[in-house]
């Protein structure tokens, strides 16, 4: 299958040409009956309980809040990784003057769509800041987001390690891979520990994060990276991680989403 046919890909797309078109009915259709929908994901004027929007009904009010005539938008999707049944995307939402003009990008974005057997949105998440002023380099997820990468392009095993809890999950990347056949995710830090000797063991990693968004308990980093292995074999990718942490700060769930392509066949074979 290729990326464009991807039904989180399509669906990724989809949504906000509909969007912008303002066809609320076409774009409600393109959700399951038991859909959430968070945007932005945590508690926001948009959202007061944090809780989403849960159901094609929510959804229809919420489209109908956002969506008003008086609200011209370009939304412009410039990268997209689908991985399992999801799709992360990297977007910016620009303003239109009256004319149809851009006069300024209202946000950026990564919105994460999940969807079922039938192609329909089950699930769909988007990383912004609401309150562009607030400062969030001291958000727990923040730091789990920088640490993690920091641990790992020192080559510090156990220093990674320790900032899991106990019965995290990471899918990296998300969904059935060469390094994940299941495609479940590796879960406790054994099933971690091993992953990390699997991709980390005997390799040079390079690792930037290039924009950060934090919103509830999540942060999700657009970054690029660089796997260099003793046999000179490498894997470089972009990508998008996401980091949940829970009270202590550990975090309890890291999903990356990127293209496992030939770089990545070649050097963690078939």
């Amino acid at each position: 299958m290729s990326i464009e046919d991807h039904p989180a890909y399509v669906a990724g797309r989809v949504s906000p040409q509909l969007a912008m078109e303002k066809k609320i009915d076409e774009w409600v259709e393109l959700y399951a009956d038991d859909a959430i929908l968070q945007d932005p994901v945590g508690v926001s004027p948009l959202d007061p309980s944090g809780n989403g929007h849960k159901g094609k009904a929510a959804i229809r009010a919420f489209a109908e809040m956002v969506m008003g005539p008086e609200n011209r938008m370009d939304f412009v999707v410039r990268e997209s990784y689908p991985c399992g049944d999801e799709c992360a995307n990297i977007a910016t939402i620009y303003h239109l003057d009256e004319n149809g003009d851009r006069t300024e990008a209202i946000t950026e974005l990564v919105p994460i769509y999940k969807v079922n057997e039938a192609g329909k949105v089950t699930s769909m998440q988007a990383y912004w800041h609401f309150d562009t002023s607030k400062d969030i380099t001291d958000h727990p997820a923040y730091i789990a987001g920088r640490a993690s990468p920091a641990m790992a392009v020192a080559g510090n095993k156990q220093g990674w390690l320790d900032l899991f809890a106990e019965d995290a999950v990471v899918e990296d990347p998300v969904g059935k891979s060469p390094l994940d056949p299941s495609g479940k995710g590796h879960r406790g830090i054994e099933a971690i520990s091993a992953f990390w000797d699997l991709v980390s063991g005997d390799a040079q990693l390079e690792f930037t994060v290039k924009r950060s968004f934090v919103c509830a308990n999540s942060c999700v980093n657009i970054a690029s990276l660089t796997n260099t292995f003793k046999d000179g074999k490498n894997v470089s990718t972009d990508l998008i991680a996401k980091y949940d942490v829970d009270e202590a700060g550990k975090i309890t769930s890291l999903k990356a989403y990127w293209v496992f392509d030939a770089d990545a066949q070649a050097a963690f074979g078939d």
